[in-house]
């Protein structure tokens, strides 16, 4: 069992990429660089630091932050593979009875693009 004084309380911190406090007097506020700890709530609005007691606040949404580099990845591996195919086919294509022509390679970046 830990025992934390308040000192150490106040430097125990979740942060968070975005975040949007609801107060208890109805307002509802959205803002970046969320920061939380036992006593308050830090919240940067308008490139300014606005701090808001945990008893004023009834709930609390937030995002991570994560979505930018997962749809970085996605990105990444889906244009990966489709460069990767175009070698591995040999510039040959088949449609659906078998047929076979060539692919050109500025079709072929065209479609990877769309």
């Amino acid at each position: 069992m830990f025992a934390f004084t308040n000192l150490q309380a106040q430097s125990v911190a979740q942060h968070y990429a975005r975040g949007k406090p609801f107060l208890t007097n109805g307002m509802t506020l959205e803002g970046d660089n969320l920061r939380m700890n036992t006593d308050s709530v830090t919240l940067e609005i308008m490139k300014a630091d606005q701090v808001y007691q945990l008893a004023n606040i009834v709930q609390i949404m937030a995002k991570q932050g994560k979505e930018t580099r997962y749809s970085r990845n996605c990105v990444g591996s889906c244009v990966g593979v489709y460069l990767g195919l175009w070698p591995a086919s040999g510039g040959q294509g088949a449609d659906e009875e078998g047929n076979r022509y060539s692919l050109d390679p500025g079709k072929y970046l065209i479609e990877m693009a769309l």
